[in-house]
């Protein structure tokens, strides 16, 4: 399901439903806790960043590495048309 609500979404990751895109002053203490896990070291530059998270357990899951891997690729794309199109 589609959560609207950032609440409700991470909830739901930590209730081990399923994974989400979070704002970093949202998920930094589950992170810290260890609730959460962000597969991105790098952050993109904005007035806000969303971190994909997921439990802990769930981390290796197909499904979710599937969707993982294909956030990482189309971040990679996006990043590489920006400088592309840089002055």
């Amino acid at each position: 399901p589609y959560l609207e609500d950032d609440s409700a979404a991470l909830q739901a990751v930590l209730d081990g439903q399923g994974v989400a895109l979070g704002r970093s002053r949202l998920i930094a203490r589950d992170l810290a806790a260890g609730l959460m896990l962000a597969p991105f070291a790098v952050r993109l530059t904005a007035s806000y960043a969303y971190h994909f998270v997921a439990p802990p357990e769930a981390w290796d899951d197909p499904a979710v590495r599937q969707v993982r891997d294909w956030l990482a690729q189309e971040f990679r794309q996006e990043e590489g048309a920006a400088q592309s199109t840089a002055p």
